[in-house]
């Protein structure tokens, strides 16, 4: 199961470097649900797949400031620890 969680990752970057934001978030969320239920909030790879969804949205709003990608990556800068 991890390793096709892995496989998920990988393409949810391919995605993003090809500029395919919406279909990348769409793997990433889908990621990050299998990641909680599996390894729960604390684990160190929920965190990183937080931490991607937060990039992503972070330019997502530098490509398009009207979005709301900056509200999207305000409720996930909660969730990560400081």
């Amino acid at each position: 199961m991890l390793y096709a969680l892995d496989s998920i990752n990988v393409l949810a970057g391919l995605l993003r470097a090809q500029g395919n934001l919406p279909e990348a978030e769409s793997l990433l969320r889908e990621l990050l649900s299998a990641r909680r239920a599996t390894l729960g909030d604390a684990d160190s790879r929920t965190q990183k797949v937080l931490s991607q969804l937060l990039s992503l949205f972070e330019a997502g709003h530098a490509l398009d400031p009207a979005g709301g990608h900056d509200q999207q990556a305000a409720e996930l800068r909660a969730l990560l620890p400081d």
